[in-house]
């Protein structure tokens, strides 16, 4: 199958085809949940190249684990905490999870999403964005981060971050308002 023909297919659908055997499936979870497993661990160990360690550990333990998912259709939420538990860990300095050799050309993708248009930007004014999304508590700035860095869509954030998608809303809502407000007042400070 084509990257395309997995993309119609629910989380739930390829949890289950994964079970069976079908590594293709699990490869578009990963795809699809790679952005925000990165995000949520760079709130842990910053911008860095831990961040994509803890992102490539927690596909390798999920990939493991996922027989032992009780609800195919909490998958997204449990790979949220299975990343929390690595980036944790990581913070402790336990060690890396070794890959198997057949899975590292399947989780790796060294393409992580950034900001759509970020290089037509001014670098002061994107480190200025950069700035002000960091001063963000974490609800308001992962969901934005997701969102507009990752383009993942609303839905895929609730069920990532296992919260209503009117939160996610929300969030998304009054991020923007106080990202404008920040930008704002050290624009005119």
């Amino acid at each position: 199958m084509s990257n395309d023909s997995w993309s119609e297919h629910s989380d739930e659908d390829l949890v289950r085809l994964a079970v069976v055997g079908v590594t293709d499936a699990f490869g578009e979870l990963a795809r699809r949940y790679r952005p925000a497993i990165v995000a949520l661990a760079e709130r842990y160990v910053g911008r860095n190249s831990a961040a994509e360690d803890i992102a490539q550990d927690s596909l390798l333990l999920a990939y493991r684990s996922l027989e032992s998912l009780r609800n195919a259709s909490r998958f997204a939420a449990w790979l949220h905490a299975i990343t929390r538990r690595r980036a944790t860990r990581t913070l402790r300095g336990e060690k890396r999870v070794t890959p198997r050799d057949d899975m590292e050309p399947m989780l790796v993708d060294h393409s992580v999403a950034r900001p759509v248009g970020a290089e037509v930007v001014r670098a002061e004014g994107y480190r200025a964005l950069m700035k002000a999304m960091d001063s963000l508590p974490d609800e308001l700035q992962t969901p934005l981060r997701l969102h507009y860095w990752s383009e993942m869509p609303q839905q895929r954030i609730a069920a990532f971050l296992d919260i209503p998608l009117t939160t996610v809303k929300w969030r998304l809502r009054v991020g923007k308002q106080k990202l404008r407000t920040q930008l704002a007042t050290w624009k005119d400070g």
